[in-house]
C-alpha cells in the first residue's frame, strides 16, 4: 500500500495560539496531534503511506480575507503559490509544509525538540506487540 495524505492547517493556528480564534485553533492542534500520530503508527507498521501536514499562513482566498477583515493587518500570500507548495510537499512526502508570506515561518514553527522527544518516546514501546494488533 502506498500513497499520501495531506491536510491543511490554516492559518498557522495549529502551531501557535492567537487571540479571537480559540475554537478554530483548538481544532487545528487536534488535527496536528491526530495526523502526527497516524504518521508514526504507519512508520512503525512499515506502511508505505506518507502524511503531510500543511501549516499555512494568511492566504488570499475569499474565505480567509472575509474572516479576518478588519481584524488582521497583514498581507495575504498568493493562493496559487500556496497550492503549488502543498502539491510539492505531498509529492516529496514531507512531514510538514509551511507556507506564509514571511520566510521566517518554517524556521520558527518547525520544532526539532518535538522530533527528538517523539524518537526517544518511541523507544518505550513494545513494537512487536504493536505490529501484531
Amino acid at each position: 500500500m502506498s500513497g499520501f495524505f495531506s491536510h491543511v492547517v490554516y492559518p498557522e493556528q495549529g502551531k501557535i495560539t492567537q487571540p479571537l480564534f480559540a475554537p478554530y485553533s483548538a481544532s487545528k492542534f487536534a488535527l496536528d496531534g491526530f495526523f502526527s500520530s497516524v504518521r508514526k503508527e504507519y512508520a512503525v507498521a512499515k506502511v508505505n503511506v506518507s502524511v503531510t501536514l500543511c501549516v499555512l499562513g494568511f492566504i488570499d482566498t475569499e474565505t480567509a480575507i472575509k474572516a479576518v477583515s478588519g481584524v488582521l493587518n497583514a498581507e495575504a500570500a498568493p493562493k496559487e503559490e500556496c497550492a503549488l507548495e502543498i502539491i510539492k510537499g505531498a509529492a516529496l512526502r514531507k512531514e510538514e509544509v509551511y507556507y506564509d508570506k514571511s520566510s521566517w515561518v518554517s524556521l520558527l514553527l518547525s520544532n526539532p525538540g518535538r522530533r527528538i522527544m517523539e524518537y526517544l518516546s518511541s523507544k518505550n514501546y513494545n513494537l512487536e506487540r504493536f505490529l501484531k494488533n
